[in-house]
Formats: C-alpha cells, structure tokens, sequence
C-alpha cells in the first residue's frame, strides 16, 4: 500500500510538532502563565489543525481546535477550570 507524499509529509512534521508541543505541555505545568509557552503550544496545535483540515482529516482537526479553545481560555483568564462530565 502506496502513501500519498502529502501525508507522509503530514506525519513527518506532525510527529516534530508533538515531540515538541510534549517538552512545551512539561513546562506549561511548571508555570501556567508563561504567555511564550502557550503561544508555542497554541503554534504547533494551530498548524496541526490546518494540515490535518488540508488531509480532510477532520477528526484530528476537530481535537486540535478544542486544544486550541482550552489554551484560548488559559491565555484570557489564566487558569483553566476543570468539570466533571
């Protein structure tokens, strides 16, 4: 079975952003109002969405949105406020 280069390309990058969004999600729990950090963190969710939206992959580009409304959230007030389903 044959990959298409455009996602081969897709997972090339997608597993650099996550090696990297993984150190950045570390230091995040050190200091949850580092704006450099959450931006970092926002960056990397931002263009994982977009490639896997460009794919039609749109289950990881649903996951990701979300990511990015939580960091939109942590950004504007601070803190992140966590409920029980």
């Amino acid at each position: 079975m044959e990959i298409d280069e455009d996602l081969k390309e897709f997972l090339v990058e997608g597993y650099e952003h996550l090696n990297q969004l993984e150190g950045d999600l570390v230091a995040l729990e050190q200091s949850t109002s580092d704006a450099e950090v959450i931006n970092r963190i926002y960056r990397h969710l931002h263009t994982i969405k977009g490639n896997s939206g460009f794919l039609g992959l749109e289950k990881l580009q649903g996951i990701t949105h979300g990511g990015e409304n939580l960091l939109s959230r942590l950004g504007t007030c601070g803190k992140i406020e966590y409920q029980s389903l």
